[in-house]
């Protein structure tokens, strides 16, 4: 492969430009975009690795390169920001369209009007599980900042922090209504913005891009991961699966399970069933797990008992790939792969 040319100059900022130089603006802010920063990088290695005429070692022939690249965005900024914003918006757009369609296909199969789905439209999430949901990945997100402040002996603005925390709101906000890839999305870029605001820096369109790419991968895993996990285990296994998330909706709720696995006495039945857990506030949960999962005769039984304040919750794999996309794209998990402010 020919040589790669030296990286151009940056003259004083021109009315005009051919329109072949603001494509590849374009085109690398695009590229910068769907890799999360990682672009550079990647051309620069492979670059090296196919220039082998030169006398130097990889190291060094990565180095210029890597060098070239950054000089060339550095161009693009200044000659050339509207169409690095352009291509960071189409690659932010891409990024979000690819993970959906595919974490979609990857979803388990849910056969609709059965038993679970019915009794999960009778009893959605209220608005206080929602504002939990989205209070906690708030928290968990600057919880994550400080922890990699830490391990990186490095400090940041209380503005960095506001956005962490703004950023993971808006994530656990939006994720419940259109899945994990697009609330981990727009928890990017809202943290990406805040960031630039609350810092009192201007608004970087590239690196907020980033962000949202990133907060749409990393979410689509989370998804794709805790749907698939928790959909192949063992019956036994999703029972107590189910369990466990029962509990933490029953304390999310302000209660306590102070009883768990309780036998129930049934009025007009001679036998009774299990409970999985009542609480401080005196409910009666039973936890289902999994598209199949039925009541058994007593539990119905138990249910329409007006004496008694019964709860079903009924679990699906989206939930888990739902708890775990918000889990994994909290935007502050993004920012390792996007150092550069600009």
């Amino acid at each position: 492969m020919a040589n790669r040319p030296a990286a151009p100059s940056r003259p004083e900022q021109r009315k005009t430009a051919p329109l072949w130089e603001t494509g590849l603006a374009s085109l690398r802010a695009f590229n910068d975009t769907i890799t999360m920063g990682a672009w550079p990088a990647a051309s620069a290695a492979i670059y090296a690795a196919f220039s082998p005429s030169e006398k130097r070692t990889f190291a060094q022939r990565y180095s210029k390169y890597l060098e070239a690249e950054k000089s060339y965005r550095g161009y693009d900024q200044q000659n050339h920001p509207y169409a690095r914003a352009y291509g960071a918006e189409l690659g932010a757009a891409a990024s979000i369209l690819l993970t959906h369609k595919l974490a979609g296909r990857l979803a388990p199969v849910v056969i609709p009007e059965t038993e679970v789905t019915l009794g999960r439209l009778a009893s959605p999430p209220t608005a206080s599980d929602r504002i939990v949901v989205a209070g906690a990945a708030g928290v968990a997100n600057v919880g994550f900042k400080a922890a990699t402040n830490l391990a990186e002996n490095k400090a940041s603005t209380k503005g960095d922090y506001i956005a962490a925390a703004v950023g993971g709101g808006v994530d656990g906000a939006v994720s419940p209504y259109l899945g994990p890839v697009i609330g981990g999305a727009v928890g990017g870029g809202a943290q990406s913005l805040v960031e630039d605001v609350a810092n009192r820096e201007p608004i970087s369109l590239p690196k907020a891009g980033m962000q949202v790419a990133g907060g749409a991968y990393f979410g689509g895993l989370g998804q794709v991961a805790g749907e698939q996990i928790s959909n192949r285990l063992l019956p036994g296994d999703k029972g107590d699966l189910g369990e466990a998330m029962s509990i933490a909706k029953t304390i999310s709720r302000g209660d306590l399970p102070i009883k768990i696995k309780k036998y129930m006495k049934l009025e007009g039945r001679s036998r009774g069933t299990y409970v999985d857990q009542i609480t401080l506030g005196n409910k009666w949960i039973e936890a289902k797990f999994g598209p199949k999962a039925r009541l058994s005769p007593a539990q119905t039984w138990a249910k329409s008992d007006p004496t008694k304040d019964y709860r079903v919750d009924y679990w699906l794999p989206e939930d888990v790939g739902l708890a775990a996309g918000i889990a994994l794209s909290a935007p502050e998990k993004s920012e390792p792969f996007n150092r550069e402010r600009k």
